[in-house]
């Protein structure tokens, strides 16, 4: 029981930002790019990458 909740709480971290929330709306709408993420979120290369690496850390 104890890892099903380590596991959740991994997920909500990840969904915590606002930034990454924004990326997951996007990628709702298909595959994208990372260059058409930034564009759209006026983010930098690395800040969508760090953003992209939590959002598949946590499944």
């Amino acid at each position: 029981m104890e890892q099903i909740h380590q596991e959740h709480a991994k997920v909500f971290r990840a969904l915590c930002d606002p930034k990454r929330l924004a990326i997951l709306e996007l990628l709702r709408e298909g595959e994208q790019c990372a260059c058409m993420l930034m564009d759209r979120l006026g983010m930098g290369q690395s800040a969508v990458s760090y953003h992209m690496k939590i959002l598949c850390e946590s499944g």
